[in-house]
């Protein structure tokens, strides 16, 4: 995997650099949140050995499972009891965590999976009595060259046909109301970054997005609902510009290796601890002890779910 060289390294020297070269959401995420966080997960590869969401990233990662081999198996042949059963063995085959007592996840266990796949495989069924969607990829990855000569780079759970018109499908799982998740799609850098990427890919410009959330709590009705996030060419320009210009200022961080802190993210930030240590040799040891050394690969699957 290509990386990006970091000729004056200054700041926790001692430190191997491991930026991927090629950037994805997750990635830009991670920037959009903090310099500093984006520096000690992106940059230096270290990760949390447990997150303060682990069972909820797990439980998206046992659902993304799920649809993945649903769709798979249907394709291949099998008939629909039997894609079912795959797909519930493969969701099961993600171990979930378990939560601190108390937690307000402490409801996604097994069982909660079982009724997701449930609801998710009647409204399979139900899609594929009405044959207007067609899947024509799924989990296909993405590496694209931008104007500047960038790449950016992603995993698409689908690529779909519908009303004669091409979109990206993503899968997400999410405990938020139906409100407030339609107000995080717009704007939102994944939707732009995987129009752009899966429009390369597919040979035809994608329309947009469609996120597919399956709403979970420990009290309401788990259900889907999907919502159509589309992009004109202008928008992708404009997107396309201030890609270039994050470039710019990552470029300036790296060439003076200064990652400042933003810090209205602390509180909820997994490394915390770490900007909170009075000296660069305490923090160094903090990340070295309770972070496991593990460099981002946005081709991981896995990884880019969970993350």
């Amino acid at each position: 995997m290509k990386l990006f060289d970091h000729p004056n390294k200054k700041f926790m020297s001692r430190f191997e650099r491991y930026e991927p070269f090629i950037q994805d959401y997750t990635q830009m995420n991670t920037l959009d949140a903090c310099d500093r966080k984006y520096f000690y997960r992106m940059v230096l590869g270290r990760a949390p050995k447990r997150t303060n969401f682990q069972v909820v990233l797990d439980f998206g990662k046992a659902y993304h499972k799920f649809r993945e081999v649903l769709e798979r198996s249907s394709q291949s042949g099998l008939n629909e009891m039997s894609s079912l059963g795959a797909g519930i063995e493969a969701a099961l085959s993600v171990e979930l965590d378990v939560p601190p007592r108390g937690s307000k996840f402490e409801y996604l266990d097994k069982a909660k999976l079982l009724a997701a796949c449930k609801v998710a495989f009647i409204w399979w069924q139900q899609e594929k009595k009405q044959g207007t969607k067609k899947v024509i990829a799924i989990e296909q990855p993405f590496n694209v060259m931008l104007p500047d000569g960038s790449f950016i780079g992603g995993r698409a759970d689908q690529i779909i046909d519908w009303n004669g018109k091409r979109y990206g499908r993503d899968f997400k799982c999410s405990s938020k109301t139906p409100e407030y998740f339609q107000k995080g799609i717009d704007p939102n850098d994944q939707c732009v970054r995987y129009t752009v990427g899966e429009s390369e890919i597919s040979g035809e410009r994608v329309v947009g997005i469609i996120f597919e959330a399956l709403f979970h709590s420990n009290t309401g009705k788990t259900r889907i609902e999907p919502f159509l996030s589309e992009r004109t060419d202008s928008q992708l320009a404009i997107w396309l510009a201030e890609k270039v210009h994050i470039n710019e200022q990552l470029k300036l961080n790296r060439e003076k290796d200064i990652w400042p802190m933003r810090t209205h993210n602390c509180a909820w930030c997994d490394y915390i601890k770490v900007c909170r240590a009075s000296s660069e040799r305490a923090q160094m040891g903090i990340l070295e002890m309770d972070y496991n050394l593990k460099p981002w690969n946005h081709e991981n699957v896995d990884q880019e779910v969970v993350e």
